[in-house]
């Protein structure tokens, strides 16, 4: 079982909604370790389910609209049974995690770090706001990632 897996998510030619992305081929490039999985995708898709389910730790990397731009947020989730998007390909990390547990049995522990952007115009790159946070959550989720409690999120 792979202890933790990473999805960078969001539109890598959209500037700042490609954060995902971007952190996720750093950690990529940075994390040597094979229990340490990091994937990237436009959306998060009842695909990602069985590999949810194989974890013990989740963490979703995301860009946002809300907030002051270059702004972060990491914090805790739980499954959710919104069933909001039930008739689409498109969910939430909570309703992700709550249909891992519904098919599989199994939800692990999961957090999300949020970055609020500036720039969601087409075109690749980070605004500068955005680009300036990069080492700061880089070193956060290095050591969220490589650390031994799966729980410690």
């Amino acid at each position: 079982m792979t202890r933790t897996l990473v999805i960078g998510y969001g539109n890598p030619v959209r500037r700042d909604d490609g954060l995902g992305w971007l952190v996720a081929n750093q950690l990529g490039r940075i994390i040597n370790d094979p229990t340490v999985e990091i994937v990237t995708t436009i959306q998060l898709l009842p695909e990602h389910l069985a590999l949810i389910s194989e974890t013990d730790r989740v963490i979703f990397v995301d860009a946002c609209e809300d907030g002051r731009p270059g702004e972060w947020h990491f914090r805790p989730i739980q499954a959710s049974k919104s069933q909001d998007s039930a008739l689409t390909h498109h969910f939430s990390p909570e309703q992700l995690l709550a249909m891992a547990d519904l098919l599989y049995a199994h939800s692990p522990d999961a957090a999300i770090l949020t970055v609020s952007g500036a720039d969601f115009g087409y075109g690749e790159g980070l605004s500068a706001c955005v680009e300036a946070v990069l080492p700061e959550i880089i070193d956060l989720l290095c050591q969220h990632c490589t650390t031994n409690n799966p729980e410690q999120l």
